[in-house]
């Protein structure tokens, strides 16, 4: 992850894009609309971290992020500092007063510059997950997902049997988890991913169909098993188990 100094904008700012002096001082805006009847073309007030006096000094600007100031130190001057994303880096942004949108990062889109957008890995959006390694053309606030958001997209992932692979940078399947059953159990089984789960008492195991797994109950044998404990919510319903388990 690299970083890069672009003129200051507002809209920007305004909606959480890191704002610094052009020295690399850092900013923090507490307005854009002071009122000032002897000095209306500065309406910014941000409060600069100088590391001569080891602290905070206020300083007005234009809308621009022109210092009010000496010309000749334009380092004083506003600018937002982005970030040039790697592959693999786990990305937040959306417009202000909306949910973010979680993403691991895969490249930038740069076929309309007047459009530019990125690509992911998966992207989670309001509550969806989207493996379509696709482009999404609003980009605007782009950065580091925070801790808390990384889980969620990691939650929602796990839920869907699947995780991030860092090494490889890719998308995978949750390594299949195996119970062992006793005879007597009570457990959920069916045979495809389209069939409703039902209940079923557990017999024993039988391997004999080409090598794989059939667990055989008072009923029949059937291809899928998981405990009914903990799962019993999925009683009559075709989900997918959270847990991934003998799938």
């Amino acid at each position: 992850m690299e970083t890069k100094l672009v003129d200051f904008d507002v809209e920007k700012a305004q909606t959480g894009a890191k704002v610094v002096t052009r020295d690399g001082e850092r900013a923090r805006i507490i307005c854009y609309d002071k009122v000032d009847d002897t000095d209306l073309e500065f309406p910014i007030v941000a409060l600069i971290m100088a590391g001569t006096i080891k602290g905070e000094c206020m300083m007005d600007y234009t809308l621009k992020g022109k210092w009010n100031g000496c010309q000749e130190e334009s380092c004083k001057d506003l600018m937002i500092e982005e970030t040039e994303f790697e592959d693999g880096d786990i990305i937040a942004f959306g417009n202000l007063g909306f949910p973010p949108i979680m993403a691991i990062f895969k490249g930038y889109w740069k076929n309309d510059i007047n459009d530019p957008g990125l690509i992911y890995h998966v992207c989670l959006h309001m509550g969806t997950v989207d493996y379509y390694n696709g482009v999404l053309c609003n980009s605007d606030n782009l950065r580091l997902a925070t801790e808390e958001e990384k889980q969620k997209l990691f939650d929602a992932l796990k839920k869907d049997g699947k995780q991030w692979n860092t090494e490889r940078k890719c998308i995978e399947e949750l390594p299949r988890k195996t119970s062992e059953f006793k005879p007597f159990d009570k457990v959920l089984v069916r045979d495809k991913d389209d069939e409703e789960w039902r209940t079923e008492i557990f017999s024993n195991y039988d391997k004999t169909v080409n090598g794989d797994p059939f667990y055989r109950c008072l009923i029949a044998a059937w291809e899928q098993c998981i405990p009914y404990e903990g799962n019993e919510s999925l009683l009559g319903t075709t989900n997918k188990p959270i847990n991934n388990i003998n799938l």
